[in-house]
């Protein structure tokens, strides 16, 4: 058995995402989670994946991806620790304090999907939103949001990130109306002002961030 061990600032991971790829990092072998202890294995490959790459996903409290490039003949099958520091200038902080222009939804699902993630090679951000062979998740991350703001600690890079809500609950349109972004200002840049429904908008992080987010409900024809 190839095995590991996950670890965020110290303290074990449980329930998290944990991806084996070749080691041309062209395709996914087995994907597993961590068990209680933070610890996860995967049988080992065939002979001829002698280098293979575990990719680890810390979904929340922080959003991390982390990876090990492993030659099974120089490493062996481990335990590999994968430790990870957001204590670091590798990671930041988004402040969102969001603002409603009409009304108030029961809640808020903000989405946060990593792009490009500093440290992390081009060739396996395909694999940021996979969770095994068959599937691949809508988002990397969703939050709920009752209040009016979010702050999420997140590794440096580039995320796709948006605000909804959705009315599923049976109700009259005119009762509980859908709601989406209609402008968003990060700090420093200029206001992006969306037309559609449900558009996401990219930020940079690259230092601690401030943005603010305006929400309002869907027009809807009468």
């Amino acid at each position: 058995m190839l095995t590991g061990l996950l670890e965020l600032d110290g303290v074990a991971m449980t329930d998290r995402r944990v991806l084996l790829i070749s080691g041309d990092t062209t395709r996914l072998l087995a994907s597993t989670t961590t068990n209680d202890q933070g610890r996860f294995s995967f049988p080992l490959p065939e002979p001829a994946e002698t280098r293979v790459v575990v990719l680890t996903k810390i979904q929340g409290p922080v959003l991390s991806i982390a990876y090990r490039a492993i030659d099974l003949a120089m490493h062996g099958s481990g335990p590999h620790r994968i430790s990870i520091d957001s204590t670091t200038d590798l990671f930041h902080s988004i402040n969102t304090h969001i603002a409603l222009d009409e009304g108030r939804p029961p809640y808020l699902l903000v989405h946060l999907d990593p792009v490009h993630l500093t440290g992390i090679p081009e060739p396996l951000e395909k694999f940021f939103r996979t969770v095994d062979e068959d599937v691949i998740d809508s988002w990397f991350s969703q939050f709920l949001v009752e209040g009016d703001s979010l702050d999420i600690r997140v590794q440096n890079g580039t995320y796709r990130i948006d605000a909804q809500y959705f009315n599923k609950s049976g109700a009259r349109q005119e009762e509980i109306a859908n709601y989406c972004v209609k402008e968003v200002t990060p700090d420093g840049e200029e206001t992006i002002h969306f037309t559609a429904p449900f558009e996401s908008f990219t930020l940079n992080v690259d230092r601690d961030r401030e943005v603010e987010m305006t929400v309002g409900p869907i027009e809807t024809e009468p």
